[in-house]
């Protein structure tokens, strides 16, 4: 096995890799990782979407590991598929739902992770995070639901406001200015709550 210290510029393979992940090395993995002439573009690719042994992803380590240092610079730097599935076609959102891993499910969320995406089994992250009585993941998720079903209904509306046809009559010029500014707001307000807002009581 290959040991890594910490601070060590290394060209790591995947075992090495996963090797760091799994020890929390997050410093030495962005020392490695950074390193563009060991880990150029579609060296990081090929890393990003290597599995381990037991079909998991460095990506998937990550959240099992709660890393969430790690699982922030995969996402954000290392262009890690927040999407990919293993074999039972469960994403790293199914694992975080099922691991407790909460803050994660907020990271990858927020970087396009799909909360929809059924296993081969059928189950959405949600349903991983009923079937664990992982409650936290369960709120996180439903407020997750409700944001996408909010800005979907904008983007219909939008795609209403652009139909001349289906409009003709119904609004005239000041009323369609009103309704495009009240998207625009609701879509400002959406981007900036990524993750729920912490209520103050």
């Amino acid at each position: 096995d290959m040991e890594i210290e910490e601070g060590e510029p290394v060209q790591l393979t995947q075992h090495a890799l996963f090797d760091l992940i799994q020890r929390g090395s997050y410093r030495a993995m962005i020392d490695a990782l950074d390193n563009p002439i060991a880990h150029p573009p579609e060296v990081i690719a090929q890393l990003m979407s290597g599995r381990s042994e037991l079909g998991k992803s460095p990506l998937d380590t990550a959240v099992f590991m709660c890393r969430q240092e790690i699982v922030k610079d995969l996402v954000l730097n290392r262009g890690a598929d927040v999407n990919a599935t293993n074999a039972e076609g469960y994403t790293a959102m199914h694992l975080a739902a099922a691991w407790r891993n909460a803050e994660a499910l907020k990271i990858i969320y927020a970087q396009g992770g799909d909360i929809q995406r059924c296993s081969r089994f059928g189950e959405r992250p949600i349903e991983v995070a009923q079937r664990y009585g992982n409650s936290e993941c369960v709120d996180f998720l439903q407020w997750a639901e409700a944001r996408d079903a909010f800005a979907a209904a904008i983007r219909q509306m939008r795609e209403t406001l652009a139909d001349t046809e289906k409009l003709q009559g119904r609004l005239n010029k000041d009323e369609r200015k009103q309704a495009d500014l009240a998207c625009t707001e609701r879509e400002q307000w959406l981007q900036g709550r990524r993750t729920p807002q912490r209520r103050i009581s």
